[in-house]
C-alpha cells in the first residue's frame, strides 16, 4: 500500500473528506488529491497530515507499524461534545466551523 493509499484509507475511516483534511493541513484538495492518487511525491504535508489523522507518521511514510489511532487519548466532556456536534454537522457547515475555529485560533 503506498503513502496515498495509507491516507485516504485512514481519512475515510476518520470520516473526513478530502476538502476537510485539505483545510486541516492548509493546502488545496486537488494537492490532497494528487498525494492520495500517487501523482505527486510532496511530503511537505506529511507530519501535518499525521496529526490530522492522529497516526504515526513513520507508519503512514512507511507502512512498517499498524496505525496508532490515539483512541486512547482521554477527551474532556466539551471535546466529546464539539466532536459529537460536528460529525452531525452538513459538509458546509463542517466548512463554515473549520473556518470559524481557524479565525478563533489566531
Amino acid at each position: 500500500m503506498s503513502i496515498g493509499e495509507r491516507i485516504r484509507e485512514v481519512r475515510k475511516r476518520c470520516q473526513l473528506t478530502q476538502v476537510q483534511l485539505a483545510e486541516l493541513i492548509g493546502t488545496s484538495q486537488q494537492a490532497l488529491a494528487s498525494i492520495e492518487n500517487g501523482e505527486t511525491q510532496n511530503t511537505s504535508y506529511l507530519l501535518s497530515i499525521a496529526r490530522s489523522l492522529n497516526v504515526d507518521p513513520f507508519w503512514l511514510e512507511s507502512g512498517v507499524e499498524e496505525s496508532n489511532f490515539r483512541a486512547e487519548i482521554s477527551l474532556t466532556n466539551d471535546e466529546l461534545k464539539l466532536v459529537s456536534t460536528y460529525r452531525q454537522l452538513s459538509t458546509s457547515n463542517k466548512t463554515l466551523a473549520l473556518k470559524i475555529l481557524k479565525v478563533l485560533e489566531e
